[in-house]
């Protein structure tokens, strides 16, 4: 009897000790739970608060939150340090120790990129410190490709375009085929590779690149502009591509021809400038410039666009302003934000205008 009784209070004893640990475990759980729930919420309102170009509360947002160890927070931290052209008028206001207090983490004589703190993300943290230096750009930009950060790797293709043969550039990056709105870089990539230096399935992707740029060039798509901008001089016979060079390169590079429009007394630069502007109208690509002359300038939208591509170096300027991260900022949000407003006339503004015409013409009536 005396026995049973002591089996029964150590069965009951161990049953209110799994009780007790299941219950404190929960409570944990729930905690944890509520902690990583509170930090999405605050991630979110910093991204938001970014995005409508309110540094000031956005900012300490995100630096309180890579302090407690959020790596989102980190990641985005680490890319704004990184567009450091695309400092805020909050963020200019500061003095450079407040600055980096507010955007990078504590080490070192002026402090450290939180990409050197990201851990389950390390290799992400990597491959954006990488894709800024000439000699890892390549393989990074693959690797951009690869987990989807388009509009990043576009940026970086200009680059590589610069500082790379093509036959490097092609084997490699064919097997991360981009949308169409980034296409026209790896005709070129097919274009000059050379036949002796690619493997057989480099050549049959090679051949079929070239097939799209015969579909696109005839049907007249930006991208097959773009690409005699950007490929002209490589071009035999340009007699037979005038046209198509011409405009291809104010499409791939801007410049003064657009906004000296009037300047033009003979009128070859204008039917140039006219024919660009209408291609770009016309095209998906360029579309966030399109919908931002159409707001900003619903009378004069052509005039507006002459200015603002002109003075962001054409398509070549305007894949400079990306989202900082596809993964938390989606571009159609970028895009739309009052950011994106702000990165883009502060490009315009860097262009110089203010030496051309007053700097106070609106943008409307130039």
């Amino acid at each position: 009897m005396l026995i049973q009784v002591y089996t029964g209070l150590r069965l009951l004893i161990h049953t209110f000790k799994f009780g007790l640990v299941m219950a404190i475990g929960f409570v944990i759980a729930i905690t944890i739970t509520d902690a990583k729930s509170e930090q999405s919420l605050e991630l979110n309102k910093a991204i938001e608060a970014w995005l409508d170009y309110d540094d000031e509360t956005a900012l300490p947002l995100l630096s309180s939150l890579a302090k407690s160890g959020n790596e989102n927070a980190m990641l985005l931290l680490g890319q704004i340090n990184i567009r450091s052209s695309d400092f805020s008028p909050y963020l200019k206001s500061l003095d450079i120790k407040s600055r980096n207090a507010l955007i990078r983490a504590k080490g070192g004589f002026s402090g450290k990129s939180w990409f050197n703190f990201v851990v389950k993300q390390k290799e992400l943290a990597r491959v954006l410190t990488d894709v800024n230096h000439s000699n890892k750009r390549l393989k990074a930009t693959d690797q951009l490709l690869s987990i989807g950060e388009i509009g990043l790797a576009a940026n970086s293709f200009y680059s590589l375009l610069n500082q790379t043969f093509y036959y490097n550039l092609f084997p490699t990056l064919y097997k991360h085929m981009p949308p169409a709105a980034y296409r026209h870089q790896f005709y070129g990539m097919a274009v000059f590779s050379d036949n002796t230096t690619l493997n057989e399935e480099a050549r049959i992707q090679k051949t079929m690149l070239l097939g799209l740029l015969d579909r696109d060039y005839k049907k007249g798509s930006f991208q097959s502009y773009l690409f005699f901008g950007l490929a002209g001089k490589h071009i035999r016979q340009k007699g037979n591509f005038r046209k198509e060079i011409s405009v291809g390169t104010l499409l791939a590079v801007g410049g003064s021809k657009f906004y000296r429009y009037e300047d033009d007394t003979q009128g070859d630069n204008k039917q140039l400038v006219k024919n660009a502007i209408e291609i770009i109208f016309s095209a998906e690509e360029p579309q966030p410039l399109v919908d931002f002359c159409n707001k900003t300038c619903p009378g004069a939208p052509r005039t507006c666009m002459r200015y603002v591509y002109g003075s962001i170096g054409g398509y070549a300027g305007y894949t400079g302003i990306q989202s900082p991260l596809e993964k938390l900022i989606p571009s159609k949000k970028f895009f739309s934000s009052k950011r994106f407003e702000a990165e883009l006339l502060d490009k315009v503004d860097d262009a110089g205008w203010s030496k051309i015409k007053p700097f106070n013409t609106p943008i409307c009536s130039i």
